[in-house]
């Protein structure tokens, strides 16, 4: 199939779907004269098909993409959320900003104001991590594990540990001993010089 006829996302998700719907009792619907539907058709159906359709199946054809990408539809739970890929695609994608640069969600105007008096919960980390990143995460974790149990490893942390209580009552004692040096050398400084000396007699 040339490039020209390559049929976009939205197509072939469309297709997919009519294939899956069950066939009509009796062979074909029975097609319907495309005059009548313009000359009955709903006001609000005809705004929605000439000003919002071309914007907004343009922007779920988006939405699928970034979906597959980023495996949404393979894992139960994303840090993604649609809505807000929409709002951010439509925003951008909107003709009066033509021109003008592409914005994260929290800097579109209404949004930030939204949510400086919504703020949004905190995103776990589970749902920010990818796969290959959450797989490191985990590796790492259980070889540090496997190193920590082996016995000369035990051996050479309890070592560790009674060094550091070692040096914590040495350093206790310096400072206790600081303390009461301090103390001696203000009293000594207060002792008035006409003071009678103390003498000890045989």
């Amino acid at each position: 199939m040339a490039n020209g006829d390559k049929k976009s996302l939205w197509e072939q998700v469309c297709e997919a779907f009519e294939a899956e719907q069950l066939s009509p009792p009796h062979g074909k619907w029975r097609e319907k004269d495309p005059t009548a539907v313009e000359i009955h058709e709903n006001p609000a159906t005809g705004y929605l098909r000439k000003n919002v359709f071309p914007m907004l199946l343009p922007s779920l054809e988006a939405l699928l993409r970034e979906g597959q990408k980023y495996g949404w539809f393979e894992r139960g739970k994303s840090a993604c959320l649609p809505y807000v890929f929409l709002i951010k695609w439509l925003y951008n994608h909107n003709p009066q900003r033509q021109g003008q640069g592409h914005l994260n969600f929290c800097d579109i105007p209404f949004v930030k104001d939204f949510l400086s008096n919504h703020p949004r919960h905190h995103i776990p980390l589970f749902l920010l991590l990818s796969e290959e990143e959450a797989a490191v995460l985990i590796q790492s974790f259980w070889r540090g594990y496997k190193i920590r149990v082996r016995p000369d490893v035990q051996e050479l942390r309890q070592w560790q540990r009674e060094q550091r209580e070692y040096l914590d009552i040495r350093r206790t004692v310096a400072e206790f001993w600081r303390r009461q040096e301090s103390r001696l050398s203000l009293m000594m400084m207060n002792v008035p010089e006409s003071a009678p000396m103390m003498t000890h007699e045989a």
